[in-house]
């Protein structure tokens, strides 16, 4: 069965993507490693739904593993030392959210 010309020219276009690119885009030499450390749990597996729900990184679980098993968080309401430290922790990802607006809004 002969390709579609649209998936003809998709295929041709993503074989030479990374050759106009040159060395600004190494995925398959220098990223290729890190993304097989990153994603073994993958074995192989191809993930594509990327907008539906995208995958976290195994650094990312380690961060939030070492953080929440290091850390006493609670109720952001209550008036007590593991809610005041969830209240800080707010603060800090809503400052840095609103400091990644102001500089998307420069671009």
């Amino acid at each position: 069965m002969a390709a579609t010309p649209d998936v003809a020219s998709g295929m041709k276009a993503s074989t030479s993507f990374p050759q106009q690119l040159g060395d600004t885009c190494d995925y398959a030499g220098k990223m290729a490693p890190e993304l097989q450390k990153e994603f073994v749990r993958l074995k192989g597996l191809t993930y594509l739904d990327h907008a539906g729900a995208t995958l976290y990184a195994e650094s990312q679980l380690r961060s939030v593993f070492d953080d929440l098993s290091q850390s006493v968080y609670g109720n952001p309401h209550s008036h007590n030392g593991s809610g005041q430290m969830t209240s800080e922790a707010i603060d800090q990802v809503r400052f840095r959210r609103m400091k990644n607006l102001q500089e998307d809004q420069k671009l």
